[in-house]
């Protein structure tokens, strides 16, 4: 396609509208103009409406992956789909199914007012924009088109990263200007007005699927743009995160991805309109028309847990408080609901929250240790608060035997676990085969694994520099240009190994010479001790991520072969297991003489006993370090081991007993016997 075609296309919208042909609405029209609704209108076309097939079942069917096209979301309503018929496997058909929905308790009139006038400033502004760029232009404009117009006023009328001016007569032009997301939608999903800017259409090309540091970092126009970014949104705390972001890793866009989807309120919209269209439900003798699927905000959760005295959920001390949550939902009837939103609505709610962030009654002017007022709200049944507590005790049978409970006759108490959290194992072989920095092997074989690459200086770490100062294995290469290691370590310390203020942009530095100045230093050779990687381009770089490790026994201890994303392409996996503090080629290798129990992957339930003690006890494996071959687990629900950590480790060498478990989507699980070793083109 010419450059010319693609410039023409690339502002059409087809929002809404582009999935039906021009022949399928001719078709449609008619009976819409007649008064039916769309759905009735594509029916009475002769078009097949998705909606036609709508027949409840007693279990949940497949949910097409064309319904919902964000990956997140779509995973999370699937495994909704599966914990539901797993329940219905066990319970049968439910009674009612609560949906809990992340939107907010009915507004104050106050509050209701502030966003009335804000929506109507959007749209008077809108209006005045409309008619601006009509009367200007000669054109219809477009939403796209104020957001451009906006865009460029709020940016003094610069582009966003290079800060060039933009002509505004050209503003339409195609092809000269387009909206960018600072941080790439791909990455963030955030679709928000503070991650828009207004760019150069080459600027937005080149920047590509980066943010603005990835983009401009390590330059001297980062620092004009921090400056420039830092000035104009010094009132907009979100839109300067969302511009100055800096180490946006795999973590952090999983933190913003899952911030930014505010696709809660649109998921558990889909998900009520799933269930009530394809579950069957059990009436028990109530009418059969009443709603079957409610849903509950999360503010009403919130103040239901207060009104009936349950403690506030902590969710640092583990993850219990999701099944406590759980409950509260189930128990929020429509009556309850109703009853927090009337208190919300006369200011009866909340108390309210002095300039010091303590909350005082306005009646009183007394100052409160709490949030919510105090409200005579019944509870769903006698000993409801009691109950819930036995419930989630670490010892159930115990506490719900001896509390007087009278609602237990037809039940084993005995039977009764306590609450077990089930995590879904992550077996995705994902990632990047090898880190992206590319080191050389001059010294490799010499040096014990010592390999080197070149770095801007504005980039050097503490430890790099010391390394090679201190490191006995580094000595040829400190030795190799004494001077300028001296030089560049005495002007980090002196900027408190701060590289970028020790080395910036308008810093020269030489090197010696007896015949007058040197040559420029932009970069130096820096070390890393590197005992495994993989090799590309005549260098070798790191490892990607471990997708796994596989563990081995024999004669009663364990062994662990760590396993990589570029392993499982290789013909045959590795064989070699860790031995802590030693060089890759000094780890035993797992021959015939080896046991392969199985393979542990992030989130695999194990049991451990370790020597000297008497039990079994059960975690979640997390990862194995290489260096130490120790591996790292968490309990179940998240709760803090005696040293106050969340996460525990131990030496391979120091269990007595390792076992693999398999869990079910209910938290049911039993131990894996035997496990096949899979991986390497060999064995597929």
């Amino acid at each position: 396609m010419e450059e010319q075609e693609v410039n023409a296309l690339e502002n059409i919208n087809f929002t809404k509208f582009g999935h039906l042909s021009k022949k399928a609405i001719s078709n449609i029209l008619p009976y819409l103009e007649e008064g039916l609704q769309y759905d009735k209108a594509c029916q009475s076309a002769g078009y097949h409406y998705k909606d036609d097939d709508a027949n409840p079942k007693y279990k949940l069917p497949v949910i097409p992956k064309e319904d919902i096209r964000n990956p997140v979301v779509y995973r999370a309503v699937t495994q909704t789909r599966k914990v539901i018929n797993a329940i219905i496997d066990k319970y049968g058909s439910p009674f009612e199914i609560h949906i809990e929905v992340g939107n907010e308790l009915t507004k104050s009139f106050k509050d209701r007012k502030e966003i009335e006038n804000r929506q109507k400033e959007n749209r008077e502004l809108n209006e005045k924009l409309k008619a601006e760029i009509e009367e200007g232009f000669g054109i219809k404009a477009k939403p796209v088109d104020m957001l451009k117009v906006k865009l460029y006023r709020e940016q003094q009328g610069k582009s966003a990263y290079s800060l060039m001016p933009i002509d505004y007569n050209r503003l339409f032009e195609n092809g000269y200007v387009q909206i960018d997301h600072a941080v790439p939608f791909s990455r963030s999903f955030d679709d928000s007005y503070n991650n828009k800017v207004l760019v150069l259409s080459k600027e937005n090309q080149d920047k590509r699927n980066m943010t603005p540091y990835e983009y401009l970092g390590g330059t001297d126009k980062w620092e004009i743009f921090e400056s420039f970014v830092k000035e104009i949104y010094k009132f907009r705390p979100k839109k300067r995160e969302n511009l100055l972001v800096k180490n946006m890793d795999e973590d952090k866009e999983k933190d913003w991805i899952a911030r930014n989807i505010n696709d809660t309120k649109y998921m558990a919209r889909y998900l009520a309109n799933y269930l009530k269209k394809n579950l069957q439900f059990e009436d028990y003798g109530e009418n059969s028309n009443r709603v079957k699927v409610k849903t509950v905000t999360g503010a009403a959760t919130t103040a239901l847990r207060n009104y009936w005295g349950i403690h506030s959920k902590n969710r640092e001390e583990n993850d219990l408080h999701h099944a406590e949550d759980a409950v509260i939902i189930a128990c929020a009837s429509e009556k309850y609901q109703r009853k927090v939103r009337e208190y919300s609505k006369e200011h009866d709610l909340y108390y309210r929250r002095n300039q010091d962030g303590e909350y005082f009654d306005p009646e009183t002017g007394e100052i409160v240790d709490v949030k919510y007022k105090h409200h005579d709200m019944a509870r769903p049944w006698e000993k409801f608060k009691e109950e819930l507590e036995a419930r989630m005790s670490t010892n159930p049978v115990h506490d719900l035997k001896y509390g007087g409970f009278t609602n237990y006759d037809d039940i084993d108490i005995e039977t009764i676990r306590p609450i077990f959290v089930s995590r879904m194992t992550d077996r995705k072989i994902k990632g990047q085969a090898h880190e992206e920095t590319i080191y050389s092997t001059a010294f490799k074989e010499t040096h014990h694994n010592i390999v080197t690459v070149k770095k801007p200086l504005n980039r050097i770490s503490k430890a790099e520099i010391e390394m090679v100062i201190k490191d006995e294995d580094c000595k040829e290469l400190y030795h190799s240009d004494k001077k300028l290691y001296d030089t560049v370590y005495e002007r980090l310390k002196e900027f408190n190994f701060k590289a970028e203020k020790a080395f910036p942009s308008d810093f020269v530095l030489r090197k010696q010479s007896k015949k007058g100045e040197g040559a420029i230093v932009n970069s130096i050779k820096v070390p890393n001790r590197m005992p495994g990687g993989v090799k590309v381009q005549g260098g070798i770089a790191a490892n990607g991520g471990m997708v796994r490790v596989d563990v081995f026994e024999k004669k009663g201890k364990f062994y662990l072969v760590p396993i990589y994303v570029a392993d499982m392409v290789k013909d045959e996996l590795p064989s070699r297991a860790i031995k802590a503090h030693k060089n890759e080629d000094e780890w035993p290798i797992m021959d015939e003489t080896y046991h392969f129990k199985f393979s542990l992957y992030h989130n695999d339930l194990i049991g451990i006993k370790k020597r000297g003690d008497e039990n079994i006890e059960l975690y979640y494996y997390l990862f194995t370090n290489r260096s130490t071959g120790a591996i790292t687990y968490i309990k179940h629900n998240k709760e803090k081991f005696e040293s106050g950590e969340v996460e525990e480790t131990s030496g391979a060498q120091n269990l007595a007993t390792i076992e693999k478990y398999e869990v079910d989507i209910l938290g049911n699980y039993h131990k894996v016997k035997k496990e096949s070793r899979r991986g390497g083109k060999k064995t597929q």
